[in-house]
């Protein structure tokens, strides 16, 4: 019942993701777009601020079922607000020929995809399950894909990503997500097993993040309105660059302070590139593919976060099996070398991610691409 109440959950939340995008890009104005964006970007961290700690105190004073409870209320508030206060439009009927088997397709390969990355990553890509599974899901998306085209009204129009600028500014995005979920996973374990910091210390120094992202996207996204989107990108693309080359020093003395500037500007960086990359994105397509178009970008920012999950154990545990000389399964509390040198590679991975993506941003700024 648990399993049924949470794909309910999950499929209420990616309608609402998705369509948020494009009633964003709908509602406001173009000089005022960035601005918008910011602080959806904002109050989305602040969701991720507040969550864990308003789920930590109801646990600590209720029932576990209360982390579910107290989002009816705040659901019923979303209701009447959008109610209230979105755009009035005439209800539409749904398009003839809706594209039911595009959608189980599509829902299938993701799920195959995300599922074949979570086991693989604990037991290995090289078995042959495993190449099967990998077989099958190219087989599925090669389907979708020819069935897409060929459908009247489709699920995913392909032809979104014949817009370059809309296509280099998604994998850019995701390039960012990817070194974003590195973050959230090595980070923790190197500030509680490797500097023995306790979980709330921890946690902490691990909000700083979107603290500072909450702070600053409403600031990147004014900066993007009034300026020049893409060239915040940039600032943004240099300063997680930054950030990262500052993690490849990180070790087992590492001041708290130098922690607190690296996580500092990494969250500015982040906060100055979504906020203007997003309106960037959903600035280069028309009234009537904006929700398709918020659609992909919210299914590629979650699959980016799922293969940032994945390259970050590959990096960090292939690295500290060659430096044991064998396979390593755990974090090496007694060999906490081995972790620091797994560490600093896998920051190295997300280096490398982030030139992509500055990259992009320059190749964008130089051709004009959905530049203001």
């Amino acid at each position: 019942m648990l399993m049924v109440a949470r794909v309910i959950q999950a499929i209420g939340a990616a309608a609402t993701l998705s369509n948020s995008f494009g009633l964003i890009s709908q509602i406001f104005p173009d000089k005022n777009r960035g601005r918008a964006m910011g602080f959806n970007t904002m109050f989305i961290s602040a969701g991720f601020i507040a969550g864990p700690a308003l789920g930590g105190l109801l646990l600590q004073y209720f029932y576990w079922n209360s982390i579910f409870m107290i989002n009816i209320p705040i659901g019923i508030v979303a209701i009447i607000m959008s109610y209230f206060f979105l755009p009035k439009e005439k209800v539409g009927k749904m398009a003839k020929g809706f594209d039911w088997t595009g959608s189980i397709l599509l829902f299938v390969i993701v799920a195959g995809f995300i599922s074949y990355l979570e086991i693989g990553q604990n037991s290995g890509f090289g078995s042959p399950i495993m190449l099967l599974g990998i077989l099958v899901i190219v087989i599925l998306a090669i389907a979708f894909w020819y069935w897409e085209r060929r459908h009247t009204a489709p699920i995913l129009d392909f032809g979104l990503f014949k817009n370059i600028s809309f296509t280099i500014s998604l994998v850019a995005g995701v390039m960012v997500m990817i070194a974003n979920s590195f973050f959230d996973i090595v980070f923790p374990f190197y500030l509680q097993d490797i500097l023995n910091w306790s979980v709330g210390v921890a946690g902490l120094m691990m909000i700083a993040f979107p603290v500072v992202m909450a702070i600053f996207a409403p600031i990147g996204g004014a900066l993007g309105d009034k300026v020049n989107r893409n060239l915040i990108t940039i600032v943004g693309a240099i300063l997680l660059i930054l950030s990262q080359l500052m993690y490849t020093t990180f070790g087992l003395t590492t001041s708290v302070w130098l922690m607190l500037l690296a996580t500092t500007i990494n969250g500015i960086g982040t906060a100055f590139f979504v906020s203007n990359n997003t309106t960037l994105i959903m600035a280069n397509v028309s009234g009537e593919q904006a929700g398709v178009a918020g659609a992909v970008q919210s299914l590629l920012t979650n699959l980016g976060q799922v293969l940032g999950v994945v390259f970050a154990n590959i990096s960090l545990y292939t690295t500290m099996s060659a430096k044991a000389g064998h396979r390593v399964n755990t974090i090496p509390i007694k060999h906490p070398d081995w972790f620091v040198d797994g560490m600093h590679v896998a920051f190295i991975v997300t280096t490398v991610l982030l030139v992509i993506a500055l990259l992009i941003a320059l190749r964008r700024n130089a051709k004009g691409f959905g530049v203001k």
